[in-house]
């Protein structure tokens, strides 16, 4: 009888074993997927931050040391950057992870704005250098690389 016993007690410390390492297995695992999914999260807000800054510096008064080959693959990349990089869902996760505050959302959404309305035929390296519209946007890009403490180069 006490021979049985022990053989029934040996096999449930074995389940109960078996039962926490499983248990410890799936914990571990599920640690690292969120772990992941972190780390994730974090590359994919940083590549998002700088395509933002990237297409600030596009849109900023930085172009003046570019020759006109180059301003205009500024304006090639800037017409759908802006649209994308700008928009209010793209800056969102960056605003909710603290990577920039209320007032800069609502100045690069503004700058979207501001784009938008420029027409179809300024859309070129003169307009770009000189015309008012243009100015506007250069100087509101500007205001929000400043705020973010990027100098472009």
């Amino acid at each position: 009888m006490l021979h049985m016993f022990q053989h029934n007690l040996a096999f449930a410390q074995y389940d109960i074993l078996k039962i926490s390492l499983s248990s410890l297995y799936i914990i571990t695992t599920e640690i690292f997927l969120n772990s992941y999914r972190f780390m994730s999260s974090q590359k994919q807000l940083s590549i998002t931050y700088n395509f933002l800054i990237d297409t600030l510096i596009m849109a900023s008064s930085n172009f003046k040391t570019l020759n006109d080959e180059q301003v205009e693959d500024h304006l090639e990349e800037l017409e759908g950057d802006a649209h994308s990089f700008f928009d209010y869902n793209a800056v969102y996760p960056l605003r909710a992870a603290g990577l920039i505050c209320q007032f800069q959302l609502e100045q690069i959404t503004n700058l979207k704005a501001i784009i938008s309305k420029i027409s179809e035929k300024l859309w070129h390296k003169q307009a770009f250098r000189s015309n008012i519209e243009w100015i506007e946007v250069h100087e509101a890009a500007d205001k929000i690389l400043s705020s973010l403490n990027v100098q472009p180069l």
